[in-house]
């Protein structure tokens, strides 16, 4: 997991700005980051993985280059530094008793578990900015799991930001929330989303970071698994009509403290609908800008 990448939104068009680590000269501009996640199956534990989907500028519709940019399990202590390490020593280690009877260290990451999962997707989540995840359907107890993970889809209003930044290796603040949803366009057609990987890594159209060594191994399944069902999801949600209202112009995103923060809250709120009446087949109405003007527009985590 690469805990130095730095991310930033641009104002408009509203792209994610993203540099390896603090002190690179190069960044790569992405449409959308979004996370695909996968439960433990057969002797796999649980997988997230962050994919992004490249701007190139071209309004065409037509594919666009997509990155595998990072995977977890759970937190590994070699990506943090020692200050983390020992701030955050219980999310990394557990200490077991050997037969000696002297306390032996073990790393979390290489015996993983479903809570290791939880904060390793809050941890990937902060880091990349990730405000979409999708989960396989037909798991309704792995899908409300996921949904009630502290961090990930809501934070509990009794803790403020301070506190928080105590918990989470990475936390940006109490409003960076992503958005769960078990419904992927092509269901759970795991062949499906393995054939689209293997044409899209032929096609030069699918690229993987280096740090990603769990989908590398291509004899895991969870890792392909979860990278077709965001790959399926970005091929379907097209973006090429948003790309033509975009006009170009240099600036950020401020995301707290903005006068245009409950705008932007609603603009949000308005594209969820939007996706939301989609998926379901339905025409895309009541129209946007009805959905802005109302009072109280609905949110869902």
């Amino acid at each position: 997991m690469n805990t130095n990448v730095v991310v930033r939104h641009l104002a408009d068009p509203p792209l994610l700005k993203v540099w390896d680590h603090p002190d690179a000269d190069d960044f790569m501009l992405f449409t959308r980051i979004w996370m695909g996640i996968v439960g433990p199956q057969e002797r796999e534990p649980g997988y997230a993985v962050v994919v992004g989907e490249v701007y190139d500028g071209d309004v065409r519709q037509k594919a666009r280059r997509k990155i595998v940019l990072d995977e977890g399990q759970a937190l590994d202590p070699q990506d943090f530094d020692e200050e983390t390490r020992k701030k955050h020593y219980d999310l990394l280690y557990c200490d077991l008793e050997g037969e000696d009877g002297q306390l032996q260290q073990v790393r979390k990451v290489d015996l993983p578990t479903l809570d290791d999962l939880r904060i390793a997707m809050v941890t990937l989540k902060d880091l990349y900015h990730v405000n979409l995840g999708y989960t396989p359907p037909n798991s309704a107890v792995f899908y409300q799991h996921m949904r009630s993970t502290e961090g990930l889809t809501h934070y509990s209003p009794d803790y403020d930001d301070g506190q928080l930044a105590n918990w989470y290796p990475c936390f940006r603040h109490s409003d960076a929330t992503a958005t769960l949803s078990d419904n992927p366009p092509f269901g759970d057609d795991e062949e499906y989303g393995r054939q689209l990987i293997e044409s899209l890594l032929a096609r030069d159209e699918l690229h993987v970071n280096e740090q990603c060594r769990l989908f590398r191994n291509r004899s895991l399944m969870a890792p392909i698994r979860a990278v077709g069902l965001v790959c399926s999801a970005m091929q379907m949600m097209d973006w090429t009509h948003q790309i033509r209202e975009w006009r170009e112009q240099d600036g950020y995103e401020d995301h707290r403290g903005d006068e245009n923060e409950e705008q932007m809250v609603r603009e949000a709120q308005a594209r969820e609908i939007e996706a939301r009446l989609w998926h379901a087949g339905m025409p895309v109405v009541p129209p946007r800008d009805y959905i802005l003007s109302m009072e109280h527009a609905p949110l869902w985590n």
